[in-house]
């Protein structure tokens, strides 16, 4: 730095004549600070965005079969959705209950889940008499009886209907 650049940083105090440092003028670290804030910023933005999409989900079984076979070896009844491409309801469930962390919680401890589409699973739907979507199914792997808990529910009643549904499949469950 030249002198002649130091005494523009400098003031001259107007009484006694002694040289200053001007604090009005802008600290060098400014544009450092911002960087770094900034960088934390974006930090704190992948960090949010890594444990968003780390979340818990259902553990959905890939197909019916596996599903049973799975249901079979962990004495857990079959929690089975039944769901066709494009129908709100279905879009909304999905969307909004489950994701919810303590249904996601409950369903994964109680069930073997798999979700269906009812046109591809026509003599699924017809022999739980699926008329509205979604319609979910609570089985157990014999499929000797069961109990359904039809259409879009919101993620605040859904716990207690599907209890209320196993309860009556059996007893001793819950």
């Amino acid at each position: 730095m030249t002198e002649s650049q130091n005494d523009n940083d400098n003031i001259k105090h107007p009484t006694t004549g002694s040289v200053q440092p001007d604090v009005s003028a802008p600290s060098k670290s400014k544009p450092a600070r911002r960087g770094w804030i900034f960088i934390l910023i974006a930090l704190a933005a992948i960090a949010f965005i890594m444990i968003r999409d780390a979340r818990q989900s259902i553990e959905w079984a890939g197909d019916y079969q596996s599903a049973v076979q799975q249901a079979q070896q962990t004495h857990k009844p079959l929690f089975l959705v039944f769901v066709k491409t494009g129908d709100s309801d279905c879009e909304r469930m999905k969307n909004f209950t489950y994701v919810n962390d303590r249904i996601i919680k409950y369903i994964n401890r109680n069930f073997v889940s798999v979700v269906l589409d009812v046109e591809l699973s026509k003599k699924l739907a017809d022999k739980y008499k699926i008329s509205k979507l979604p319609t979910h199914v609570i089985t157990f792997p014999d499929q000797s009886e069961f109990r359904t808990v039809p259409g879009y529910v919101i993620a605040g009643e859904f716990v207690g209907r599907l209890k209320r549904a196993l309860e009556k499949l059996d007893p001793q469950k819950n």
